[in-house]
């Protein structure tokens, strides 16, 4: 770690006589085969790690002496190890923060005490503008957790490893072996009547998961001092202060008292697992159900993963042998910024290698990019229950993520002590980088671009339907023939349609015989029996047509195209249901639709079809000639496979079972295609279409995207 001798801001703490707080412990520790020393404040049970120069310096603070006098004789002794000026400002204000020194200019215990309401000030300001939670102590466990040691003495023997291990296995082939039903139960993991035993049961596996820490640490020999209820996202959920391991020597035990929540509610899941998988439906397996999916997914999702604070963050940071991975995250960063940006070349670069700079850099911009996410999250789940929610959620989270840091930014460039040689750089680097990035937002147009789904379409195509039922007795041309107009392609056959000829035929026959009599005989009868004889005439033509439907015939020359008719065959065709395609092959279209949220865009100025791809051979880019837009809301989809039945992204109506008519209006964009060689280029094939807009700036695109929220989630 780079050491810098001497410091600008040395002045302000080097005449003082400062000393450390009475009752504060040291304890020594190894991180990656160096030692640290933990200093230990058992008044609030807080925690604070040292580098052995540090902390020797720290040792031989005195209120007789004063701080320049102590280093100037740390210098003398030992020029190599003794920390410099900037390294003993910083160490000092860390501290000093943190309540663990006695400065003699002030009254002792006034001093302690002013800080003290003033840090926990600042803490309550900080958890209450904090999302995610917010802590309410409620009991000391550490009486209850020395009681029951003689009984949990057992969960540290490899027998209880076996134990877990013999009932992961049965529960993962109970699971394996009950999948279908498994994915088919998850579909109303969050449904209405399911969230109350969702709340019950995570409280409940918390405080056993907050438990399994407390236990552990206790084993080892560390303290566990409060027990209580957090809120996280809305929702209260137990925790547990087990930060006494932080001054255990093995890293490996710290690791073991992070790793103990989700050890405890393993075997809660894997018993659950199997509960549920071997009893029938009703209240006992709903409740197995819920406990086994909150003991292991929800468990690795929130405490199992490393980027938040929760159990995996101090499990990794024991492992790696990294302490105070976060904040060290964050003062990286500050760090290179201050160097590379600002200049500063005096700093002192938290990482004690550059392998490490490299993990504490990643580390801190993965973090930073989850909490941002998480935010998001949260504000959305936030506005779905109450819109009015949502945006108290949002405006809490901008202040706490965004408007904080920039509110003491400017005190920081205007005064901060490391930059007082570099401060007109500073100044001028972040107002550029300002300017820079307000042009870029609001004032720099960008190339902007829509994807649509959509259809090849033949410019001159038939659809050909049943124009009277019937079965299908003969099919005379093959999927993917030739056809001429006026070619028969199928035969029907409706026996009931062919009775209804023959009985219609003998009663015209019979009516004509009777007229012929009539008018020989009974003339007054001729009358009625012509009109007879028109009615049931008009009624043969009729069937006669319908008969003749029977026989499906070709209308234009293409490809007849039926997939699936040869297994229809001795089938009954319902009236009006579609055959088949005949498709000319010279010239195609692709027909684009555009949701209505999306549609305001098309009429922004010029559109062009950038490219079209089609689904399967997604490498070949179709060529395009001329984009049209029809200035027209339709309902009714070019094809089924546009909706959502049909892997589409356009919802559908429930009351339409074709899957053709939209839930919601939206527009089409037709584009004509140039003739080209490309394979699998055939009428129906779907793709996407890449249309090129007028160019938008980064403020408009996002007001676009909110508005689209906005009218699609909260229907405004």
């Amino acid at each position: 770690m780079a050491r810098r001798t001497f410091s600008d801001s040395w002045f302000r703490v080097a005449g003082l006589r400062i000393g450390l707080r009475t009752g504060i412990r040291a304890r020594r520790q190894r991180f990656r085969g160096d030692d640290w020393y933990i200093l230990h404040d058992p008044y609030n049970n807080e925690f604070f790690r040292l580098r052995p120069a540090a902390f020797r310096f720290l040792s031989a603070l005195t209120t007789e002496k004063t701080v320049e006098e102590l280093w100037a004789e740390m210098l003398d002794s030992d020029p190599t190890e003794a920390p410099g000026q900037e390294e003993v400002v910083q160490l000092l204000a860390q501290l000093y923060q943190a309540r663990l020194l006695h400065v003699d200019r002030e009254p002792d215990i006034d001093g302690i005490f002013d800080r003290y309401v003033q840090h926990k000030r600042m803490e309550m300001r900080s958890k209450l503008l904090s999302l995610f939670f917010m802590r309410v102590p409620l009991w000391d466990p550490d009486g209850f957790l020395r009681r029951i040691q003689p009984f949990t003495r057992f969960l540290f023997t490899p027998w209880s490893l076996l134990v877990l291990g013999v009932l992961m296995l049965l529960a993962g082939k109970a699971v394996f072996d009950n999948l279908d039903q498994l994915l088919t139960q998850s579909a109303g993991l969050l449904s209405p009547g399911n969230l109350p035993w969702l709340l019950v049961i995570t409280v409940l596996l918390k405080g056993w998961h907050e438990l399994g820490h407390g236990v552990v640490c206790r084993h080892f020999g560390g303290e566990v001092r409060t027990f209580g209820i957090m809120l996280m996202m809305f929702m209260p959920v137990p925790y547990m202060d087990a930060t006494s391991s932080w001054a255990f020597r093995s890293h490996w035990q710290r690791a073991l008292v992070g790793a103990a929540g989700m050890l405890a509610e393993l075997p809660v899941a894997a018993l659950a697992a199997l509960v549920w998988a071997y009893t029938g439906d009703g209240a006992v397996n709903a409740l197995a159900f819920n406990t086994m999916i909150i003991a292991s997914i929800s468990t690795l999702i929130f405490n199992g993963n490393p980027l938040l604070r929760y159990d995996a963050y101090y499990i990794l940071s024991d492992l790696v042998q990294v302490p105070n991975l976060y904040d060290r995250a964050n003062r990286q960063w500050f760090y290179w910024i201050e160097r590379h940006v600002f200049g500063v070349r005096e700093g002192i670069s938290p990482a004690d290698s550059p392998g490490e700079a490299v993990l504490l850099g990643l580390y801190g911009l993965l973090s930073t990019l989850y909490r941002l996410v998480i935010a998001v999250a949260v504000v959305i789940y936030a506005a779905d229950r109450s819109l009015w929610l949502g945006l108290g959620v949002g405006l809490l989270s901008g202040i706490g993520l965004i408007g904080m840091p920039l509110a003491k930014l400017p005190n920081y460039l205007l005064s901060g002590p490391s930059l007082a040689r570099q401060r007109h750089r500073a100044i001028t680097a972040v107002a550029g980088f300002a300017a820079f990035l307000a042009a870029t937002i609001f004032l720099l147009p960008l190339p902007y671009s829509v994807d649509a789904h959509g259809v090849v379409e033949s410019d001159h195509y038939q659809r050909l339907y049943a124009l009277e039922g019937g079965w299908l007795r003969e099919i005379l041309a093959g999927n993917g023939q030739w056809v001429q107009p006026g070619d028969l392609l199928m035969r029907l056959d409706n026996p009931e349609l062919l009775f209804e000829q023959r009985e219609l035929k003998a009663e015209v026959m019979e009516t004509e015989a009777i007229l012929a009599n009539a008018h020989s005989r009974m003339m007054a009868d001729v009358a009625p029996l012509r009109s007879r004889l028109e009615t049931l005439r008009e009624r043969l033509a009729d069937v006669e047509k319908r008969v003749a439907l029977l026989e499906v015939r070709a209308e234009q020359a293409g490809i007849w195209a039926a997939p699936g008719l040869q297994q229809r065959l001795g089938s009954l065709l319902p009236r009006g249901g579609q055959l088949g395609l005949i498709v000319d092959p010279a010239l195609y279209r692709f027909v684009a639709v555009i949701p209505q949220a999306d549609a305001a865009s098309l009429f922004d100025g010029p559109v062009d079809a950038r490219e079209v791809r089609l689904s399967g051979i997604a490498g070949w880019s179709l060529p395009t000639q001329t984009t049209t837009v029809i200035p027209v809301e339709q309902r009714e989809l070019p094809s089924a496979v546009l909706g959502w039945r049909g892997g589409g992204d356009i919802q559908v109506s429930d009351q339409e079972g074709h899957g053709e008519i939209a839930r919601e209006a939206f527009f089409q964009v037709m584009v004509r295609l140039k003739p080209t060689e490309a394979p699998g280029l055939f009428h129906g094939r779907s793709g996407r279409l890449r249309l090129q807009l007028a160019p938008r700036t980064v403020a408009q695109r996002i007001g676009r995207a909110v508005d689209q929220l906005m009218q699609k989630r909260y229907r405004l």
